[in-house]
């Protein structure tokens, strides 16, 4: 009988992307007369309808990931449901999310193959805490206290690993998969196709997120590239799959705050120049940075902007 897998992985979309889409093409190359699905959530979907089109994506949709944890069991018992009646032989959390470990775990203990993340607590036994109001929080909150991972390594999940010598070239993805999850040959495959634009002038995606305001002076910054006749283009929080792909995929390089659009760089080949704030680089290993924990200059960056695009042309 062919394998018939399932991979788990439900955070935000530039986790799935830099974790999840990898794995999936980890699980395809290791077994490949295998029937692959992919649960995940959101817009996220995208990234394997794209990328792994063989592969079948179950996808809890957006904003039916209740906040209440009650509710949320419920959704997340109605997913269990319907994984059960898919007759999988192997169930793969790649999740470290609660409500995605409870559902392992829940799998588990109804004599579902599943590796990987599970919640330590019993359902049982959560639903009991609950009840009794008795549950301490950080087995709802902290994951080292909620996650029993059947991976050997995944102790190393919570450490330091970015301030070691040792670091790994894509950081923190090559970082979870190979050293923790084990899959040590996995190759970091994150190419997406996206929608080609055609443009005489190079120019910048940019995104600031909310937090930006803290490390620069973000209204000096657009009116210095506007000054400088920098052409950009500005990326929303919002921003769907294939709009982000295309606006990134076509650009010189990515300004970015840390974000899930580093990775959408990656997926289209695209440099980064990551405005690091209190975010530490070693963690995703963009191919530029500014200096952590410092405010940037805004003229500083723009000349950096100019000096890069030049570079380009």
């Amino acid at each position: 009988m062919s394998e018939n897998i399932l991979i788990i992985r439900m955070a935000d979309k530039g986790d799935v992307l830099s974790i999840g889409l990898p794995a999936v093409r980890f699980f395809q190359q290791e077994f490949p007369a295998a029937s692959i699905s992919m649960l995940t959530y959101g817009d996220s979907a995208q990234f394997f309808r794209l990328g792994t089109p063989d592969v079948h994506v179950m996808s809890l949709e957006q904003n039916t990931w209740p906040e209440n944890i009650i509710s949320a069991m419920e959704v997340f018992l109605g997913l269990a449901e319907q994984i059960i009646g898919e007759g999988f032989t192997k169930i793969v959390n790649l999740d470290t999310a609660f409500m995605p470990c409870f559902l392992a775990r829940f799998l588990k203990d109804a004599g579902q193959p599943v590796e990987g993340n599970l919640l330590s607590l019993s359902v049982d036994e959560l639903i009991s805490g609950l009840q009794q109001e008795s549950l301490a929080p950080e087995l709802v909150t902290n994951p080292e206290s909620y996650i029993n991972s059947t991976w050997f390594g995944f102790s190393q999940w919570y450490s330091r690993w970015w301030e070691t010598d040792n670091l790994p070239d894509r950081g923190y993805c090559e970082f979870y998969l190979s050293r923790c999850c084990g899959y040590s040959s996995i190759t970091l495959d994150m190419s997406l196709p996206f929608k080609k634009i055609e443009t005489r002038t190079p120019y910048v995606a940019l995104h600031l997120d909310a937090t930006a305001s803290s490390v620069i002076d973000t209204n000096a910054l657009i009116a210095l590239l506007d000054k400088n006749g920098v052409p950009y283009k500005v990326i929303r929080d919002d921003e769907s799959v294939d709009d982000g792909l295309s606006i990134i995929g076509n650009a010189a390089f990515l300004v970015t705050t840390p974000s899930a659009f580093q990775w959408f760089a990656v997926a289209t080949e695209t440099p980064t120049l990551l405005i690091s704030g209190q975010f530490d680089p070693r963690l995703t290993m963009p191919d530029f940075a500014t200096n952590v924990n410092e405010h940037v200059d805004a003229a500083v960056l723009v000349n950096d902007i100019v000096g890069l695009l030049e570079n380009v042309k």
